[in-house]
């Protein structure tokens, strides 16, 4: 190991103490993920799965499949081809994930990251131990409590560069939204009408160029290879599953006023996916301000 890469990773670990130690002021535990730096017997990567039957979109997958390598992400992008008939699949090698009995460490490829990604990464890892269900409610979480510890830090730049990725990402999920709903009414022609496969799965790629910032930054991203009529379905969903709150959460943010009181507050949320909109609805409506007269 070079000295370069020695020194790297003990500025990952020095950071990840500082911003677990700031999580803790604003309700967010620390725990062991990424509170340690791998060697060869503890570098893992998850190798993920996400399988979505053709024609279908949900707001998860409706099977995601997990292995644990010990190998690096790079090592396990080959991985990534796979073809089905009958189901959409979308692949993603994870080298970063929250598990209580096999936390992940840091890794080269983490602390080759971004300060900005680091930080977001950490405090999204340790809110999965206290904010049950979707994913889509911790990720716009994480992008917050980045950007409050890079405030706390009093750091200008960092701070502006989480209120751009923010903003881009609200525009992401709103464009993310429509397409998944314009999908649905597109696939109901082939599962009831018995429209031509072929025709239609063209007519889905067409569909979502309309989303620009979706299409560009999401959708084409980390393809790993894959070809895009194969995953088509499976991604649409696996982007669902990560991004579908994102602008509410923080249109709530908004309204609420305190990251720390809305962690409490989602820390309420239900474990079941289909109950999260009814529970957001019920948010907004406490923290609705009322309207000038």
């Amino acid at each position: 190991m070079i000295k370069t890469d020695k020194a790297l990773l003990q500025k990952s670990l020095a950071l990840t103490k500082e911003v677990k130690t700031f999580g803790a002021t604003i309700g967010i535990p620390s725990t062991k993920t990424l509170s340690r730096i791998a060697d060869k017997k503890t570098m893992r990567c998850l190798a993920c799965f996400y399988v979505q039957q053709r024609y279908t979109i949900g707001v998860h997958p409706d099977i995601v499949v997990v292995g644990t390598f010990n190998l690096t992400e790079d090592q396990l992008k080959p991985l990534g081809t796979w073809c089905t008939n009958t189901h959409s699949i979308y692949y993603r090698p994870v080298p970063v994930f929250a598990s209580s009995r096999a936390p992940a460490p840091i890794s080269f490829a983490f602390a080759r990251t971004s300060i900005r990604r680091q930080a977001e990464v950490i405090l999204h890892e340790d809110l999965h131990f206290i904010i049950p269900g979707e994913e889509s409610l911790v990720t716009p979480l994480g992008c917050l409590a980045g950007r409050a510890f890079f405030q706390h830090q009093g750091d200008k730049t960092r701070t502006a560069q989480m209120n751009h990725y923010i903003q881009q990402t609200r525009i992401i999920s709103q464009e993310l939204n429509c397409c998944a709903e314009e999908l649905k009414k597109l696939f109901f022609e082939v599962l009831f009408h018995g429209n031509q496969k072929s025709f239609v799965q063209e007519k889905a790629l067409l569909l979502i160029r309309k989303y620009p910032h979706f299409h560009k930054k999401r959708f084409r991203r980390a393809m790993w290879g894959q070809n895009e009529k194969m995953f088509l379905e499976a991604k649409i969903s696996h982007d669902l599953m990560y991004y579908r709150h994102f602008d509410r959460i923080i249109s709530l943010y908004e309204k609420v006023g305190d990251l720390k009181t809305l962690i409490a507050e989602l820390k309420q949320a239900p474990e079941k996916d289909e109950a999260t909109d009814h529970f957001l609805d019920e948010l907004e409506k406490k923290y609705e301000r009322p309207t000038e007269q």
